[in-house]
């Protein structure tokens, strides 16, 4: 398994479009624990967790077609590789209540 790079406090690959203080900025407590959740899942199943979160997102009849930056050769395997997976309904469970967040004031 590729190593979870995108968690805040972790160093992103060199050749990573995203520098340490911007992946900061981008990432939260609550990103972290659905980061980890997903890596854990991944871990058990045998996949990446890039592979169970676009499994996760083609498991909701709401999302019609989940759109993925593919730029590199290994990414396009992860969305392939998703295809394969069916998640049990405890994983999607799982995921659902890890992901739940609120939405700011001014979106109300």
């Amino acid at each position: 398994m590729p190593h979870i790079w995108n968690q805040r406090g972790a160093a992103p690959p060199a050749e990573s479009y995203w520098d340490a203080e911007r992946l900061e900025q981008a990432l939260s407590e609550h990103a972290d624990c659905v980061i980890q959740a997903l890596a854990d899942m991944a871990d058990e199943r045998g996949a990446t967790p890039a592979q169970l979160a676009i499994a996760w997102l083609l498991s909701h009849a709401e999302v019609t077609a989940p759109i993925v930056g593919a730029d590199r050769p290994e990414y396009v395997d992860d969305v392939f590789g998703a295809l394969a997976i069916e998640l049990t309904r405890q994983e999607r469970q799982d995921l659902d209540a890890v992901s739940q967040w609120e939405a700011p004031g001014q979106y109300l």
